[in-house]
Parts: C-alpha cells; structure tokens; sequence
C-alpha cells in the first residue's frame, strides 16, 4: 500500500528511502531531498535527509496498479479526498510559517500522485513513545522541562488559531540534545476566536490521550483539547502506563500518578489531573497557565514568608536565617538538672542496688500489664473480645519487635488506642465480586468497541486498552484475543501479507494469550 523504496517525487527533487511509519490517515517516509551546491568554481548536487508525510486516509485510498497513483473508488471518498487534501496543504503551509524551536518545521508542500505531501525535518533521536518503553518511567524533574517545551509549542500554535488534536508520546521527538520536538500536524485544525472550527480536516482518536470532545464529529472546540493530551502525556512519562479512555472514565476513575510513581510531587499531580478533566471548562484553558501551575513550587506554611512578599531572590542561607528571625518560637523550660544521691554508707549499697532492681522489674511488669490490658477492653454486646479493629480493614500483626519497642516506651496517662504501624495496602481491594462486576463491564465495552466500524482503525487500539484491564482484573478475555487473532487473519487472507497492520493484531493478541499460533505468525512479520 506504500510508495517502494527509491520511488522518486517531484522529478527527482525526493526519493523515498523507507516507509517509517503508517496511520489512519497517512504514511510516513524517510526520504533524501536532492539540491544543487553551488560553489566558487562548480555546481554539486548534494541532499538531505527528510520526512515525508503523504495523505492516505485508509477508509478510502487504494494503490493503482503502477503502484504509486492514489485511487478512491466510491464517490463519497472522492469527494472526501479532494475536501481534505485542500484543507492539508492550506494549513501546511500555515504550520509552515511557524518558527519556534519545539516544532519541526515543514519544508515543503506539494501535490502528486493524486494526494498531498508535506516535506518536514529529520531529527536524530529517537520519540518520547520509544524513549518510555526504554526506560519504563522518566524521572519526574526530566518530565517537567518536557513539559515546558510542550507547552511552549501549544501556546506558540494555539496563538496562530491552531489545534495539533494528536499529541501523544509517538507525535514527541526527543532530539540528540535532550531538547523536544512536537511533530505530525496531519489532522490539526484551525478555529476562530469563537472556539468554531475554521477547517474540516478528519478527526483521529488516540486511546487514552484523546478527550471525550474529540470522538464523534467535533464542532466547537478550543486549547483545552489539546491540554487534555499534554496532560495524558505527561501521565504516560511519570508512570509508565497509558491513561485510561476516555471514553471509560463515565464507569472508572483515572488512577492518581501517584498510585503508579508515589515520589512525584504533589503539584505535579494535582496540575496533571486538572489538565485531564472530563469537562472542557474544568481544565486549564491555556497552555501557558498548564505550565505555570506545574512550574509553582509546594506552599510554604501559613507563618513563612511567601515568594511574593520577596522581590529579590536571596541566597538559602539568608532565607533560613529571614524564617528564624520572623518565627517566634516559645521557649521551653529546660529539663531539670539529674537529681543529687547523698553520699550513703559504704554496707548500704548492696541492697540499695537489689531493691533498685526489684522496683523497676515491678514497673516494667506493670507497663506491659496495662498496656495489654488496655489493648483488650474492646467489647462487642459486653463480651471482650481479641484484637478488634473498626478502622483498618486490613492488618498484619504486631511482630515481637515492635512490642518490645512500645514496651521500653513511655506509658501514658491515659488508655490510647491501639497504634500498629503503616501498613502496606494490598494491591487491590476490591472484593472477588467487584472485581468480577467490573471486568465484565470492560469486557462488554471492549467488545462493543472492537466491532464498532464508525470508530475506524482507532477502535482496535481503545477495545485492547479495555481487555488488557479487564484481564488484569482476572476477567475471560479469550474474545478479545480471538477477535484480533481472526482480524490478522483477515487480512493476511485479504492480500496484505504480514505487513504493519497484521503485526499489532498479533501483538494485541499476544498481549491477551501468548499462544504458539501467534508466536509462529509474528515470526512472518517484517
């Protein structure tokens, strides 16, 4: 379905080297961009490496038989395509006109072979997708300078009345200097200063960085949708997991980063999760208030001085000094001096010494006794009864450690209650029927989804993000691996070999059930 290898666009000016990658409604190239050099005493030709991007919206495209013409066969695809390829190249070159360090620039834009092609950057790296599955999570002070860059590009092409409306960790470059590239305007929009959308470009969904707005036919919309994304990608980097759909959050709540990546900061949190709200005017409206919410520092308590009081940063020594001299602290009286033992007679220390002895083992014996005692006072209808507790569901036992710890304690004054220590929650705490309820509910979405065509090929991704959660909640998903195993099937029966598409229904079906059928036919994949 791709341009070969070495097919030449433009007369020669491109020649695709690889295809490096495919969606819903494009392939990408890797491509060489030749030019003439001209020098003090001679003309060279030399080239570049670059990208290209050619529309191919697979509900509708097919490959002529000369292998590189687009054809569309029904005329509601035709008319589709000709609308589309309009509206691409008008706002390529709009993008095209954008110069801001975090977004790769695009070089060119022209239309053959029936379709449009935009001509863009090659950066050496590798994307934020491939740089996670490498390192599983990203530490969270490396996140937040992502997220500067992120947002700084947001707000460079939300200023031009743009929307990206695909921003993931795939659509993320991370170049050789650390520094972020956002990429892949294939679907973005224009709107006007009412949040109405100036072009009709198609909507794609990306499971779980996609907000609800955005499946259907999006008609009003604004920044926040795209801020929605960014704080799905965010979420990504800190945890290592895909967010939950969108489109599941009306049965499920999203997990707290910090259930995931319990080190990462509060605010850090806090901002992501406003930044993912279910309702567009409960999310940050701007991609700049996005990054000064994540940029703020933890509040200092109530009797500290606050960084707006403070004009001119002071070095921490004169800080630290600034608080002890605006805290008043009361003085606490000093303990009393260790009281003076009179001199006694010299035959009088023996039994001064054993009945020192025998008055603490009393003490001792009589702590552990009221303390034990005091422990086993609860009562249930008058009777006493062992070790109860109405507050923690689950407790491990106290070890002999501890006990000899609180026994060597202080005893206080008054019963207290029963102190155990943290306890470590278990890994879920659910009920068995819970679990079960809930699994099932996944199951009838994922099934739902998967057969649902109006989604297109972004279906597949949504209903494996459900089974994958419904088999980690102990559900039967032998459907969903049956339904990808049969859709590879399908299509390797329907002429497509062992190509990209076959591959991730294998993989989601591997996911499910690694089965040797599986196994032998990802070994076919390229």
């Amino acid at each position: 379905m791709q341009l070969t290898n070495n097919h030449k666009l433009q007369d020669g000016k491109y020649r695709i080297e690889k295809k490096i990658g495919q969606g819903g409604f494009g392939i990408t190239y890797l491509a060489r961009w030749y030019q003439k050099a001209q020098g003090a005493v001679g003309v060279a030709n030399v080239y570049s490496i670059v990208v290209i991007k050619e529309f191919f919206w697979s509900k509708y495209c097919n490959r002529d038989a000369d292998g590189h013409t687009v054809s569309i066969s029904s005329a509601e695809g035709k008319e589709m395509m000709a609308q589309f390829k309009e509206k691409l190249k008008k706002e390529g070159k709009i993008i095209s006109r954008l110069a801001h360090p975090n977004i790769v620039g695009i070089l060119d834009i022209f239309e053959e072979n029936n379709t449009a092609y935009l001509v863009m950057q090659y950066i050496e790296g590798e994307s934020l997708k491939d740089k996670i599955e490498r390192l599983g999570k990203i530490d969270e002070t490396t996140v937040l300078e992502y997220a500067r860059q992120i947002c700084s590009a947001l707000t460079e092409i939300h200023g031009k009345l743009i929307l990206h409306l695909d921003l993931k960790p795939s659509n993320v470059l991370i170049d050789e200097d650390n520094k972020v590239q956002l990429i892949d305007f294939g679907i973005s929009k224009q709107y006007d200063e009412t949040a109405r959308e100036t072009s009709d470009t198609p909507l794609g969904v990306s499971a779980g960085y996609s907000p609800m707005e955005q499946y259907g036919t999006l008609r009003s919309f604004s920044p926040p949708t795209d801020i929605y994304a960014a704080g799905a990608t965010l979420y990504k980097m800190l945890t290592g997991e895909t967010p939950l759909e969108a489109t599941a959050r009306n049965q499920f709540d999203l997990e707290p980063v910090t259930h995931f990546s319990p080190n990462v900061g509060k605010k850090t949190e806090e901002a992501i999760a406003k930044a993912m709200s279910e309702k567009i005017r409960d999310r940050f409206q701007t991609a700049e208030e996005f990054w000064q919410t994540l940029n703020k520092k933890d509040a200092a308590p109530d009797n500290l001085p606050k960084d707006d009081d403070t004009k001119i940063d002071t070095p921490q020594k004169e800080k630290i000094e600034t608080i002890r001299d605006e805290t008043k602290i009361e003085k606490q009286p000093s303990p009393p001096p260790p009281p003076v033992i009179d001199p006694e007679p010299k035959g009088s220390k023996g039994w001064k010494k054993i009945l020192i002895g025998i008055g603490a083992a009393i003490a001792v014996f009589a702590a552990i006794f009221y303390f034990y005692s005091g422990k086993n006072e609860n009562t249930s209808n008058g009777n006493p009864t062992e070790n109860v507790v109405t507050e923690v569901p689950l407790v491990t036992p106290v070890d002999s450690a501890a006990v000899a710890v609180t026994a060597n304690e202080p005893v206080p004054n008054q019963q207290q209650p029963q102190q155990t220590s943290t306890v470590t929650p278990p890994p879920s705490t659910l009920q068995p029927d819970t679990k079960k309820e809930d699994a099932d509910k996944l199951l009838q979405q994922a099934n739902s989804i998967f057969n649902n065509s109006d989604l297109g090929l972004a279906r597949y991704d949504q209903s494996f993000q459900l089974y994958k959660k419904a088999k980690g909640l102990g559900g039967d998903v032998s459907t969903g691996y049956r339904n990808f195993l049969s859709k590879a099937q399908s299509l390797i029966g329907s002429g497509s070999g062992f190509d990209e598409n076959v591959k991730t229904m294998l993989i989601y079906a591997q996911q499910l059930n690694n089965t040797q059928e599986v196994r032998d036919l990802l070994a076919k994949c390229k």
